[in-house]
Order: C-alpha cells, then sequence, then structure tokens
C-alpha cells in the first residue's frame, strides 16, 4: 500500500511503522482492480446506516492519515447515528 497511503501515520510509535514493514503477512502492494473495487464498495456502504444490531463504539482520531477524520465523523454524526463516536485530538489510525 505503499505510495497509497502513508504507513508512518499508522502510529506515532515508530515501532509499529517498522513491524508493519517488516511483517510477511502485510501486503505492500495490492493490485489496482482491488483498490478500485475497495473504493466503489466503500461508496456504496457508506452511503447508508449500517444497520448494525448490537451496541456501536467508534473512535477516530484528528490526526489519521490511514481513515479520513473528516469523513469519519461526518458519516458517524449524520448517517450512522446510533454510534457512540469518540473523537481523540490528534490520534492516529
Amino acid at each position: 500500500l505503499g505510495g497509497v497511503l502513508n504507513l508512518r501515520k499508522l502510529s506515532h510509535d515508530s515501532r509499529i511503522h517498522d513491524a508493519y514493514i517488516k511483517d510477511e503477512f502485510c501486503h505492500k502492494r495490492i493490485h489496482t482492480k482491488l483498490l478500485f473495487e475497495i473504493l466503489r464498495l466503500s461508496r456504496e456502504v457508506f452511503s447508508r446506516p449500517l444497520r448494525i444490531e448490537c451496541e456501536l463504539f467508534v473512535a477516530t482520531g484528528t490526526g489519521d492519515g490511514i481513515v479520513s477524520p473528516t469523513l469519519a465523523i461526518d458519516y458517524f454524526t449524520e448517517v450512522e447515528k446510533s454510534a457512540q463516536l469518540r473523537i481523540f485530538d490528534g490520534a492516529y489510525h
């Protein structure tokens, strides 16, 4: 996923980044078709409430460089309103 995501934004702790890079089970590249399919389906899924049948807790950090904090906050305050949302100032993914 290098080039698409800034993997240094996984955590403030550089050891997390280093461990991710060294982990043979963490794929660093994905096929372009898979990336576009993930993006297409994400738009579809997050255009409506998730309809989860249990309590839902969501935490997001305002410094997240992997998932847009603005989009996550908007989704969980405007679409999936049943979630208990907690926002951590400056936190990463």
